[in-house]
């Protein structure tokens, strides 16, 4: 038998070969995953509640969504006004634990974008109006310069125009 161009032994702490290097990033690897998984996931309800979004934070959200909302009227010559109750309300609405503020995005588009995209199809904007959202009774109300409005059964039901002026009050359903 000719052993005299075969490995006999092998050098675990030789670095100096492609197989060895390869073996040892590996091990070292695998122990750095793992343990830094399980060293990590006792505390992963410690390490939530510490890296949470604040109702600060929310708010910012909130007014930039606000800003690509206005940002896309801007092409219809409409504004909206939100008050701070309605940004505020919109926050605790959109923000969950687990989530943090990814539903956000679809509460604004359900609780604004539909009733003023609603209320544009229908005619209910005047040109160049300024639309007031606010919060009454825990529902958001639109208030703006309106052109006739007759509302479909499942459209946002409106109120009575206001003596200052011919501006009208709706509210989503």
């Amino acid at each position: 038998m000719d052993i005299k161009n075969k490995a006999t032994r092998i050098n675990l702490l030789d670095f100096h070969t492609r197989p060895m290097r390869t073996f040892h990033m590996t091990w070292f690897a695998f122990f750095l995953c793992f343990f830094a998984w399980f060293g990590i996931a006792p505390l992963m309800a410690v390490v939530r509640e510490d890296l949470s979004l604040t109702k600060e934070q929310i708010g910012q959200i909130v007014t930039l969504e606000l800003a690509k909302v206005q940002k896309r009227l801007g092409e219809h010559n409409l504004t909206i006004e939100v008050s701070d109750e309605a940004k505020h309300w919109l926050g605790e609405k959109g923000y969950d634990p687990d989530y943090g503020a990814r539903p956000l995005r679809r509460v604004i588009q359900n609780e604004v974008e539909d009733i003023l995209s609603d209320g544009l199809l229908a005619g209910r904007f005047a040109p160049s109006s300024t639309v007031k959202i606010g919060l009454v009774d825990g529902k958001l109300v639109f208030e703006g310069g309106t052109v006739e409005a007759a509302p479909a059964e499942d459209a946002p039901t409106l109120a009575a125009p206001e003596a200052s002026g011919g501006s009208m009050l709706f509210a989503a359903n």
